[in-house]
């Protein structure tokens, strides 16, 4: 007896960037391939839009593809020897921590008999940000003062930084 299915599990998940800086564009690629000897009729994936990004729109949206609620969907048909391509772009959100690490999977089920569902991934991304106060300035009341009065001085700390300036002291000597 001889059989026939289908058979994803040499399909692949990218991410473009290694490592990126907050507000940077990450392009995650999904490539569905059926290495099978039938088509995957219905397959279907299930891909949520990574913790700490935001989406940006497709690249390479195949019909049956959807973004709604922050998870990106796709059913279709997968032949045997075709590729599905289903790429779309996540933006990082800023500020961000230095060392925070963005990780993306995707589950994909062929819906054939009684194959199960599996998850590709994470691919991961990891962060590289830092603060910076250097725009900070100290202001006094008065440029000239005599004796007795008062002075008040206003430091007002300024971060153009991309990421939280986390216990930040400031040492400001009389």
């Amino acid at each position: 007896m001889v059989g026939s299915a289908p058979n994803l599990s040499t399909s692949t998940k990218r991410v473009s960037q290694a490592s990126a800086a907050p507000n940077d564009m990450l392009v995650y690629t999904l490539t569905l391939r059926n290495n099978g000897n039938a088509t995957a009729t219905g397959a279907m994936i299930t891909d949520t839009l990574p913790v700490n990004t935001y989406w940006d729109g497709w690249l390479a949206p195949p019909a049956g593809a959807n973004m709604a609620a922050n998870t990106v969907t796709w059913t279709g048909t997968v032949a045997p020897g075709v590729e599905v391509v289903i790429a779309f772009r996540v933006h990082v959100n800023t500020p961000l921590d230095n060392g925070t690490v963005i990780a993306n999977s995707v589950t994909i089920n062929d819906h054939f008999g009684n194959h199960v569902p599996f998850t590709l991934g994470p691919v991961q991304t990891t962060i590289h940000s830092t603060p910076n106060l250097g725009p900070s300035v100290k202001a006094v009341s008065l440029t000239e003062a005599r004796p007795g009065n008062l002075l008040e001085y206003t430091v007002t700390l300024v971060n153009t930084g991309d990421m939280v300036a986390h216990n930040a002291i400031v040492l400001d000597e009389i």
